[in-house]
């Protein structure tokens, strides 16, 4: 199995491959998890916060490098700051 490169990356065949392959422990914790996000988020928006959590269980090392980078400057405040 390949690391995933992202957190995007992470899809249902790779989880599903990683549980195949994971420990006891690790595969109550996905399926619990997932159960319980899919219960209060929906399917879709229950999948992709387990996915989050997935991620940082398992591949800190890749959220780490999709942190938000340094927020954008404003047209309006890069105009100000040029003409003020």
């Amino acid at each position: 199995m390949i690391k995933p490169e992202c957190v995007s990356k992470i899809d249902k065949k790779f989880i599903k491959e990683f549980t195949e392959n994971a420990s006891p422990k690790a595969q109550r914790w996905i399926i619990l998890t997932l159960e319980r996000e899919i219960e209060e988020k929906g399917n879709k928006k229950g999948f992709f916060s387990f996915r989050s959590q997935f991620a940082n269980k398992f591949f800190p090392e890749i959220v780490a490098k999709n942190k938000p980078k340094k927020e954008k400057v404003s047209f309006l405040d890069e105009l100000k700051k040029a003409y003020a």
